[in-house]
């Protein structure tokens, strides 16, 4: 189930759909982004900050940039949330 636009409030939110949208299971993510799925599952609820080899990574493999991950993060981290 995706998450909509309206209820995003944390970076995982942002990774999940994009998971989702690339037809991608824990088990392929975690290996794509060379975490745990502990750590995915982490980094998908905000337990894991988002640091710069992360988002390198996510952008990599799910797309946006480097910069733009570390943004969602970076706001988050500060408001509590975040948009696309």
């Amino acid at each position: 189930m995706k998450i909509s636009t309206q209820d995003v409030s944390i970076p995982g939110d942002i990774v999940y759909n994009l998971m989702i949208d690339n037809q991608l299971n824990f088990q392929q993510a975690s290996i794509k982004l060379q975490l745990t799925q502990e750590e995915l599952s982490d980094l998908i609820y905000g337990d894991l900050n988002i640091n710069y080899p992360i988002a390198f990574r996510l952008a990599d493999q799910l797309g946006e940039t480097t910069e733009y991950w570390l943004e969602k993060q970076r706001c988050y981290t500060e408001t509590g949330s975040c948009t696309l």
